[in-house]
């Protein structure tokens, strides 16, 4: 319900269908009459509230509105004459004594039109989870459940552990199975090229939970011609088995140059072999700044799609350029190979490691800076000289 609902738009009358249709407690919704108080054990009740939504499927907590066995039954409000200053309380106290931090928590207002103010806390699922309360000598696990929350014993915090320990080896076996098909030419679509780019958008709930009923996966559908391939448009698009694919082709060539498939649970896969096959088959050549400002664009754009159909971070970015030996680098906007033997590729491919991203509203370019890096590295040359000595963005000369 109003956990699939984007956070800033929930409504006051999102608000009163609470009490109209008597949205009881559950594993993601408690109602609070009063805010926590500055005591010692207010402030514990408090932090163990916000971990064990964060140790079990996440939720939110409203505080204004009392309960009765779970119901709620009457907005209160939240009586406090600085509403932005106790929001700023109420996040350092979760900043600093919840260990690992909760990077996703989100916190605001509702102004209902009878003048009453609700505070709603909004807690992601975790996947740095289990997360401990460690405030004034209280260190302890806590879950929720549809009952209410508990201290978790041994075991719970045990296989929490060891889910979260198992997330990166997950997300990198499906990179890795997912490069494999193309690579073996297991695939619906012919490439005219065996050389390729390709760029992964992993989300870490993608592998983790089969239900996707709180995916919007209409929005890709309905915008395929906003969902271009690294380096080229759109010449088809349409639904399969694993959701849906845009591709591309040229006229003057037999195979396709490269695809987008959104995977229904919120995946983005992009393939292109044009960046990589510019006719040249003497000198073939990695362009430099051209592959930066695809990988660019390409990745402030699906970040964007998957915003819009309800995905949540953490999301793993993965860049990976296939059968590429003995390719040499160009490192201008001009595509001026430096013919060198010590800057030809010796190696097959090349498979950047993952780059975690825990917000929708990064900076992109600065954020693919140290892949880019490793990326100009590997062809012998000390850092990508599309940032200035300030780590500024300057492109290609």
């Amino acid at each position: 319900m109003l956990f699939n609902k984007d956070f800033y738009s929930i409504s006051p009358e999102d608000i009163t269908r609470l009490l109209k249709y008597e949205v009881i407690e559950d594993k993601t919704i408690e109602y609070k009459r009063d805010l926590p108080g500055d005591t010692r054990d207010e402030r514990k009740e408090f932090l163990s509230d916000v971990s064990s939504f964060a140790n079990a499927s996440g939720g939110m907590i409203f505080y204004g509105i009392s309960e009765e066995n779970g119901t709620p039954t009457e907005i209160i409000g939240v009586d406090v004459n600085d509403v932005d200053a106790v929001i700023l309380q109420l996040q350092q106290v979760i900043l600093n004594n919840i260990e690992p931090r909760l990077t996703q928590l989100l916190i605001r207002r509702v102004n209902l039109d009878d003048g009453k103010t609700i505070i709603i806390i909004r807690i992601p699922y975790s996947w740095s989870r289990p997360h401990v309360v460690n405030y004034q000598k209280h260190w302890r696990f806590y879950i929720r459940t549809s009952a209410g929350k508990h201290p978790m014993d041994y075991d719970e915090v045990k296989s929490s552990m060891l889910q979260s320990f198992n997330i990166p080896e997950k997300i990198r076996q499906f990179r890795k199975e997912r490069l494999d098909k193309i690579l073996q030419d297991d695939f619906e679509v012919p490439f005219f090229s065996p050389s390729f780019v390709a760029l992964h958008l992993i989300p870490f709930s993608a592998l983790f939970n089969s239900n996707v009923s709180n995916i919007d996966f209409d929005v890709i559908p309905e915008n395929p011609y906003k969902i271009e391939p690294l380096h080229i448009s759109i010449s088809y698009s349409r639904h399969n088995f694993d959701g849906y694919i845009c591709y591309s082709r040229l006229n003057n060539v037999a195979g396709f140059t490269g695809y987008v498939q959104v995977f229904r649970n919120g995946i983005f896969e992009s393939v292109d072999t044009k960046m990589l096959n510019r006719g040249n088959e003497q000198k073939k050549f990695v362009p430099s700044y051209l592959l930066e400002e695809a990988i660019i664009n390409s990745t402030r754009n699906y970040l964007d799609f998957q915003k819009q159909m309800g995905v949540l971070p953490p999301i793993a970015i993965f860049i990976s350029l296939l059968n590429i030996k003995d390719y040499y680098f160009a490192v201008s906007r001009n595509l001026d190979p430096f013919e060198d033997k010590k800057f030809k590729l010796q190696r097959q491919s090349i498979l950047l490691p993952e780059l975690i991203i825990d917000d929708f509203d990064i900076d992109v370019v600065s954020c693919l800076r140290d892949s880019f890096n490793l990326l100009w590295n590997s062809f012998g040359w000390e850092r990508s000289f599309s940032y200035d000595q300030d780590g500024n963005w300057v492109g290609g000369n």
